[in-house]
């Protein structure tokens, strides 16, 4: 995410397209991931 994006709306668009069941995050100064969303069952 870029600093001032909405986060939150950004996930909601991601997870409501069918393709998507679930978003990585990673940080990418180091390539770590940090945390998942998952769509709810």
């Amino acid at each position: 995410m870029v600093p001032g994006t909405d986060a939150e709306a950004a996930i909601e668009r991601l997870l409501a397209r069918p393709e998507v069941d679930r978003i990585d995050c990673r940080n990418v100064a180091y390539g770590c991931y940090t945390f998942r969303v998952e769509r709810a069952a």
